[in-house]
């Protein structure tokens, strides 16, 4: 989940429904955030301290991210890289 201060929350497959963090019901893998500053810049994640910087593309309720510089993370690039869809909380 993204939210507008650019903070995320990285769910396990199943492990968020929408409406659930409100009711404290499902607890998030592990938080980073997001960052522009010309491209999109990943914060740290559990498995890489560097942060990895990302090309992206907002259309519709999409979002495309795919990796410029983030050969030291590549579980993050993997996370990340691809169409990530806005669905209502």
């Amino acid at each position: 989940m993204v939210s507008k201060d650019g903070g995320v929350k990285v769910y396990t497959p199943g492990g968020y429904r929408p409406g659930c963090s409100a009711a404290k019901t499902c607890i998030p893998d592990f938080s980073t955030s997001f960052f522009i500053i010309r491209n999109l810049i990943i914060a740290s994640v559990p498995v890489c301290t560097a942060r990895g910087t990302y090309s992206w593309k907002a259309s519709g309720r999409a979002l495309t991210l795919k990796a410029i510089a983030d050969q030291q993370c590549g579980p993050r690039e993997a996370l990340f890289t691809g169409v990530w869809k806005r669905t209502k909380p």
